[in-house]
This record gives C-alpha cells, sequence and structure tokens, in this order.
C-alpha cells in the first residue's frame, strides 16, 4: 500500500490513517517512517522512528523493527554532516530558533545590531 501512487487528497488521509493508527499502538512502529522514507522524507522518518523507540523501550523488538532500524541508519549516513546533526536534535533547533532570527536580521546599512551599539 505505501507504494501505491496516490492523490493528494489520498496521500492526506493515508498520512492522518498511518499517524493516527501508530500513536494508538495499533499499527507496526516501523510503517510510519517506511512511509516518510519512501517519499523521501529522510528527518521525518528518523524523527518518528526515534518517537517510536521512545515509546515502545519496553517492547522486545521484531526482525522488521530491526530491519527498519537498519535501514534508516544507513539513509542517516548519507546525509551531509550538517543535516545529520539538525536531525539528531530538533529540540535544540527550535530552542535556537529566535536567537538564529535575531542574529540574521541586518539593517539595510548592513551593520550588524551590535556594531550599532559599540
Amino acid at each position: 500500500v505505501l507504494k501505491l501512487p496516490f492523490s493528494p487528497e489520498e496521500e492526506r488521509i493515508l498520512h492522518r490513517l498511518l499517524q493516527d493508527e501508530a500513536s494508538r499502538g495499533a499499527l507496526a512502529p516501523q510503517l510510519l517512517p517506511l512511509y516518510y522514507l519512501q517519499r523521501g522524507q529522510l528527518p521525518a522518518a528518523l524523527r518518528c522512528a526515534d518517537n517510536a523507540s521512545r515509546g515502545a523501550a519496553n517492547k522486545s523488538e521484531d526482525a522488521n523493527t530491526r530491519a527498519c532500524s537498519a535501514i534508516l541508519s544507513a539513509a542517516k549516513k548519507l546525509l551531509p554532516l550538517a543535516q545529520r546533526q539538525l536531525c539528531d536534535a530538533p529540540s535544540q533547533i527550535e530552542k535556537l530558533q529566535p536567537q538564529l532570527a535575531a542574529e540574521l536580521v541586518v539593517p539595510v546599512g548592513g551593520a550588524r545590531p551590535s556594531a550599532i551599539a559599540a
């Protein structure tokens, strides 16, 4: 089912279904990460797999879950270093976002705010 071509509406419905079923625990934990991976959304697949592994830490892993983890870790190694680091620490990036936005604001004259104060 994950490989079938879908219309945008069907894609949204499938995505919502996979998310709902995964949050309820009624879905194999590797299906949602594989869905993201097949659509070229590796960062989302890694976050989803990480959340699923934290939620299922006390459950025993089956062969499918181990295979999915191996595929995701191999795909992650293909990412550039900066993108790998972004995948490892999305919560840290959210914390830094206001600070980064403030540093990126440059007045029209080109001087940085710290240079104006000096």
